[in-house]
C-alpha cells in the first residue's frame, strides 16, 4: 500500500473556540469548511460534535476517489 503524506499550514485570523467548534461539529461547521470539489457529503452515523462521532465520506485525491469510514 502506498502512504501519501500532505501538509498545509496558514494562519485563521479567529478565536481558537471558535476554530474548534466549526472544526468539531460534523453537522454543521465541518461540512462548510470542505471543499465540495473533493469531498462528498459527510453522513453521520453516531454522534455529530467532536470525539466518538462515527461517519462515512469520499475523497476525491490523486485523480482518484477513495471512500472513507472514521470515527
Amino acid at each position: 500500500m502506498v502512504t501519501y503524506r500532505v501538509r498545509a499550514s496558514g494562519t485563521v485570523e479567529a478565536e481558537p473556540g471558535l476554530v474548534h467548534r466549526i472544526i468539531a461539529n460534523y453537522k454543521e461547521g465541518h461540512p462548510n469548511i470542505l471543499s465540495k470539489k473533493y469531498f462528498s457529503p459527510l453522513t453521520i452515523e453516531e454522534g455529530g460534535f467532536g470525539a466518538g462521532t462515527t461517519l462515512r465520506f469520499s475523497m476525491k485525491a490523486l485523480g482518484r476517489a477513495q471512500s472513507f469510514h472514521l470515527t
